[in-house]
């Protein structure tokens, strides 16, 4: 009886933390973004640090309201300047937060073209440069324009990030990779200016805590683990067998 006491009391406990989070989580968002909306026209340098500061503030919001830490192992492998492209498993918010603190803070996202509706967020995604793509019926206009965008933002010395699930994935269940990745990787090894940067595979277990659906958080470590990158010039099938076969076995590693 204590016992089952205890553990209503712990639940309840995070439940109000989680509630604490949001609450907090929304004010310092908008307090970074309504007040400096000027930064949407001012140079695009003074926009990447205030989301460096935005996704500090929300590292430290969950830490100290629902005891969420992050861990990075083998940061090594990932450059702390200059091109890369980095291609991870999806399954939470956190994951689309965590890379503006890391990779020189001035991440570029592949992303659904229809984020860029979200009020303000959509204006941030835009400055940034991030690139949208379109899956419906003009999807196959889309994937081109997204290889003729993605060059020039490794060539501005930016990070790139494919998640090529393509959407969120709980823990322990998996998704097909999109191809994508593949074809975004072939075109910077045929540009002779990209010919140093990296392929760069990652793994995050980021769902145990910042669950794909709810609003409950739990406490734990989120782990981000960068692997070796993948030898160039592969052809697609074998990319894309090593590319899932070894952040899919660095994410069970991760439990």
């Amino acid at each position: 009886m204590i016992l089952c006491r205890q553990l209503e009391t712990e639940a309840l406990m995070q439940k109000l933390r989680s509630f604490l989070f949001w609450i907090l989580f929304a004010s310092w968002t908008a307090f970074i973004t309504v007040p400096f909306w000027f930064l949407w026209v001012c140079p695009r340098h003074w926009l990447v640090k205030h989301l460096n500061w935005w996704a500090r503030g929300v590292m430290l919001i969950l830490k100290i309201t629902v005891d969420v830490r992050y861990e990075v192992l083998d940061g090594h492998l990932m450059p702390k300047r200059g091109p890369a492209l980095i291609i991870a498993n999806h399954q939470s918010t956190w994951d689309t937060i965590i890379f503006h603190t890391i990779c020189g803070g001035d991440p570029c996202f592949v992303m659904k073209r229809v984020l860029f509706w979200i009020p303000f967020y959509g204006l941030h995604a835009l400055k940034m440069g991030m690139v949208g793509i379109n899956r419906g019926k003009n999807g196959a206009t889309s994937w081109k324009n997204m290889l003729r965008k993605i060059p020039s933002r490794l060539k501005r010395g930016q990070a790139v990030i494919i998640f090529p699930e393509g959407t969120r994935v709980r823990p322990g269940e998996w998704r097909d990779y999109h191809s994508g990745a593949f074809h975004v990787a072939r075109c910077s090894w045929q540009d002779s200016a990209l010919q140093t940067c990296p392929v760069i595979p990652a793994a995050l277990d980021s769902g145990k805590c910042w669950p794909k659906i709810g609003w409950r958080l739990r406490p734990g470590t989120i782990r981000l683990r960068f692997l070796p990158p993948v030898p160039r010039c592969l052809g697609r099938d074998e990319f894309m067998r090593r590319l899932e076969e070894s952040i899919r076995a660095a994410e069970a590693r991760l439990d």
